[in-house]
């Protein structure tokens, strides 16, 4: 399935030649890239420009990079953003999903989910400062469950995965694990009929 048909330089991009990605010949010689199969091979010399077409058709696709830091505020991808704003994304059809992973970007969103775990930890004892109550409870609960979820703890089968579901104070110690909060309801309700909360 195919869905970038085609690039093609704007006519009113703002080009600087001296300046990258503009100064690669690639780059600047490029007027139109048609995509006419499903597989595209991207064949060239080191420095000639390959990785820098793929980041910048990234950034124009608005695909989700699975790197450290989002394609619009990593600085290294910088080149990418201005290559795809020189250029128009003619789409057969929008991807649901769209994933960019460059091999550097394993370790960089390793980094950015032990990162993320931390500031959920930090949180969590923030929280623990604040007066008792169901409000600091649930907050308490709702740091506590993400963080499994960031670290690949959560079980999963071959035929399904298990959907995330938000964490209530019913993950804290007393509360029932399958607990629902209704708007009317003070406190969380148990959705199982054994349960007497």
């Amino acid at each position: 399935m195919m869905f970038l048909s085609s690039l093609r330089r704007r006519p009113d991009a703002a080009i600087d030649p001296a300046a990258f990605p503009w100064s690669l010949p690639l780059v600047r010689d490029l007027a139109e890239l048609a995509f006419t199969t499903p597989v595209t091979f991207l064949v060239g010399e080191n420095g000639s420009g390959k990785s820098t077409l793929l980041e910048g058709i990234a950034a124009g696709m608005d695909a989700v990079a699975a790197g450290s830091r989002d394609l619009k505020r990593d600085p290294s991808l910088q080149a990418a953003r201005d290559f795809a704003a020189g250029f128009v994304f003619a789409r057969r059809r929008h991807a649901r999903t769209r994933l960019f992973l460059r091999a550097e970007d394993v370790f960089g969103y390793t980094g950015r989910l032990a990162a993320d775990m931390e500031d959920l930890a930090t949180i969590e004892q923030e929280l623990a400062h604040l007066p008792e109550g169901s409000g600091r409870d649930r907050a308490v609960a709702m740091a506590r469950g993400s963080a499994p979820h960031l670290s690949g703890a959560t079980a999963t089968t071959p035929t399904r995965a298990r959907t995330a579901r938000p964490s209530w104070p019913c993950c804290a110690p007393g509360w029932c694990r399958t607990a629902s909060i209704s708007s009317t309801s003070p406190r969380p309700r148990c959705r199982r009929r054994a349960c007497s909360r």
